[in-house]
């Protein structure tokens, strides 16, 4: 069962979930009317009473503008909210199979400041990010205490998601139909039309025998998930030993501990600071590249190997950081499974 307390030991910024949650609840009370708290309450939170576009009820960013001065204060409230919301709205859906959708939308929420276009994020050199995903790899992810988190952190390295994404990735156990040796199989405890798990087939151009193995992210910042069409032979066996692994857990994670629960961006960061480490990307005891690097890198790695421009730009970035040389593109582009 989630709580406000296992979040806040997820190693998330405890100061500014503290706050946000204190300011929630205030408005809260003054919602319902009653004492109420973010824990007790936050099923009963829908749409409107976050923003009210009609403006005919008092809203939570009505309460904002009342009490917090600057937009970035409340804007940095929002997003910390948002993340409490996703914790609490998995780990239901974990116990459950129940998927509420969030009531905070940073797309229309966000309060207007002034920004500076682009990214500030170093991209990892190409050639670089291919010698540590191999290292990471080698002799069946050794070099990782937990090889699933090694999982975890090679998708990061693969292809442009956010850390949350690939924490929220489903193993397909709910699903009506699972996928087994190519093919997707009707699943005897699966729910009708439910289909979320990553490793899935499709047919390209909707013709049969097209068939092909696509990955489904489950969860993106301003849609419900996406498809990548784009999966090799190595990183679906990768994907069918970790779900083996995880089939019988509580919930539907495709990475969880062995309650289901699931498994911290801390984690995932410390085996990445490691990993720099044994790559001599280590500046004054920190890492020279954070994560999200790994997403800027990510955008291009994708173009290398070969997936739609298009695509990319509309599914797995808001920005296109940088365009792949010919020579690039043809070192780096792996063979599909199709």
């Amino acid at each position: 069962m989630a709580s406000v307390k296992s979040y806040l030991a997820s190693g998330v910024n405890q100061s500014l979930v503290k706050r946000s949650i204190k300011e929630f609840d205030l408005f809260l009370k003054i919602l319902f009317n009653e004492k109420a708290s973010f824990e007790k309450s936050w099923k009963r939170v829908k749409r409107e009473h976050i923003m009210n576009i009609k403006g005919e009820e008092y809203s939570f960013r009505d309460y904002l503008k009342e009490s917090v001065k600057s937009n970035k204060s409340k804007n940095s409230i929002l997003l910390m909210l948002k993340r409490l919301f996703d914790y609490f709205i998995m780990e239901e859906m974990a116990l459950t199979g129940i998927k509420r959708d969030n009531p905070i939308d940073l797309t229309w929420d966000r309060f207007k400041i002034k920004v500076k276009h682009g990214t500030t994020r170093e991209m990892i050199p190409f050639s670089v990010l291919r010698e540590m995903r191999e290292f990471l790899m080698k002799e069946d992810f050794s070099f990782c205490k937990d090889k699933q988190v090694g999982v975890m952190l090679y998708l990061l390295m693969t292809f442009p998601l956010r850390s949350k994404q690939v924490q929220l990735l489903d193993r397909g156990n709910l699903d009506e139909f699972v996928y087994i040796d190519g093919e997707m199989v009707k699943n005897k405890n699966g729910v009708k039309g439910r289909r979320e798990g990553f490793l899935q087939m499709d047919y390209y151009n909707g013709v049969e025998k097209n068939k092909r193995e696509i990955l489904y992210i489950n969860s993106n910042k301003n849609s419900s998930g996406f498809f990548i069409p784009w999966v090799n032979c190595e990183l679906i066996e990768i994907i069918l030993d970790q779900r083996e692994k995880v089939w019988n857990r509580e919930g539907n994670l495709l990475f969880c501990d062995e309650k289901g629960k699931m498994i911290s961006k801390g984690r995932i960061y410390r085996l990445w600071k490691k990993l720099c480490g044994e790559f001599g990307l280590m500046v004054e005891g920190k890492v020279k590249y954070d994560l999200h690097s790994l997403r800027v890198s990510g955008v291009s790695s994708a173009l290398d190997m070969g997936i739609n421009r298009n695509f990319v730009g509309q599914n797995l970035s808001c920005l296109l950081y940088t365009s792949p040389s010919p020579r690039d593109a043809h070192e780096s582009r792996m063979p599909s499974s199709a």
